[in-house]
């Protein structure tokens, strides 16, 4: 049996807290292809909240108060099931807040080739494979388990059958995510498959730290970092290749055998008073 296991932490540091109740919230949501869906609020004491639901394992919202004690939604997301299973949507390829998998970004030519033996998976318009193809698991119902408390949980479960979308072996995933009293949202992942695949889970959540909807995040301050030597990524990575293009936002990690590896990155909204932290554990000494 192989595993791989992922944790992804986000820190949201709030300028004012306000007191609040904590736990956990279930709200029917509607449904899929026959399965229920719902909505789960966690709240901690501090009064930050993360809305997600078992559809995609989407967050929909983050809900913080900035300077102004205001909640504030910070990351981009829809108040109904409808507005993710719409037709436009899955055309426009939407992926607001959701868990990517069975293999996140994209898959030239559709193929991988393991073993010597070639695998044929679900190519796009433009022949390649994805965000894990087009009935991945931001299209699939989670089994979900809540858990209340002083910092909430929602374990959510999802079975990646041998085949589906052309990869090899079935997969078993468990996504939790923890709302914890320090304001930490980690979102912990972690597969275990029957034969040799592969995989790579990502949360797929767009931050505006101003708020949904308060313009663009040009405003936005950030710095990336490896936490292992405190050394930025985007400058080592020119130092290596000699290159002075800047680093975008969106950062790919490849992992070596038998390394834990750690990245971060941090960003900041001045006028909101919002900072998010994140932090990347990669550990695949067992992958």
């Amino acid at each position: 049996m192989n595993c791989r296991d992922a944790a992804l932490a986000v820190v949201l540091l709030l300028g004012i807290t306000l007191p609040a109740e904590a736990g956990i919230a279930v709200q029917a949501w509607g449904g899929v292809r026959g399965d229920g869906v719902d909505l789960f609020i966690l709240t901690n004491a501090k009064g930050m909240q993360a809305r997600i639901t078992n559809y995609g394992a989407v967050i929909t919202a983050i809900r913080m108060p900035g300077r102004d004690g205001k909640l504030t939604n910070v990351v981009q997301g829809f108040d109904s099931l409808a507005d993710y299973t719409s037709a436009d949507y899955i055309r426009s390829n939407g992926h607001y807040g959701s868990i990517i998998g069975r293999f996140a970004n994209r898959i030239r030519g559709a193929k991988i080739t393991l073993d010597g033996k070639s695998y044929a998976l679900d190519p796009d318009k433009n022949g390649d494979l994805d965000q894990g193809g087009t009935m991945a698991y931001f299209r699939q119902v989670f089994a979900a388990t809540p858990h209340d408390g002083a910092e909430p949980s929602l374990e959510l479960r999802h079975t990646d059958p041998d085949g589906f979308m052309g990869f090899p072996g079935t997969v078993q995933v468990t996504v939790t995510y923890i709302l914890t009293r320090d304001n930490v949202l980690r979102i912990d992942c972690r597969a275990t498959t029957d034969k040799k695949t592969v995989i790579n889970l990502i949360n797929h959540s767009y931050f505006n730290l101003a708020g949904q909807g308060e313009g663009d995040v040009g405003r936005q301050q950030r710095e990336n970092q490896d936490c292992r030597t405190g050394d930025r990524p985007s400058q080592r990575n020119a130092q290596n290749h000699q290159q002075r293009n800047q680093f975008q936002p969106e950062q790919h990690l490849c992992l070596r055998r038998h390394r834990l590896q750690w990245f971060g990155h941090k960003e900041y909204h001045q006028r909101a008073g919002n900072h998010l932290n994140a932090l990347q554990c990669h550990n695949p000494s067992d992958f």
